[in-house]
């Protein structure tokens, strides 16, 4: 799967999770911060992976958390999770 179906599948994920949580009027942009930019909490991104999950037909480690960066010191990007969700993908192409 190439980076820009990755991309435009992460942002239908992203679209319907903002409009499930009530931010229909929030525009998605790859540098959008996940967590300052749409205000998730680090608990959405548990209900955010599912998405991903059924979305992509993987099941992702338990401690991926799409809305904070690995470093655990700030937000991801929208960039930023879809770069992560096409390492996972990769990774487990790979591995098959």
């Amino acid at each position: 799967m190439d980076t820009d179906e990755v991309s435009r599948r992460v942002q239908k994920c992203l679209r319907k999770f903002l409009d499930s949580s009530g931010r229909k009027d929030q525009a998605i942009s790859g540098q959008t911060n996940l967590h300052t930019g749409f205000g998730f909490s680090s608990d959405e991104g548990l209900d955010l992976v599912l998405e991903l999950c059924d979305e992509f037909n993987y099941e992702f480690p338990n401690d991926f958390n799409p809305v904070i960066h690995r470093d655990g010191k700030r937000g991801n990007s929208v960039n930023e999770l879809t770069a992560a969700v096409s390492h996972y993908l990769a990774n487990a192409k790979a591995s098959a």
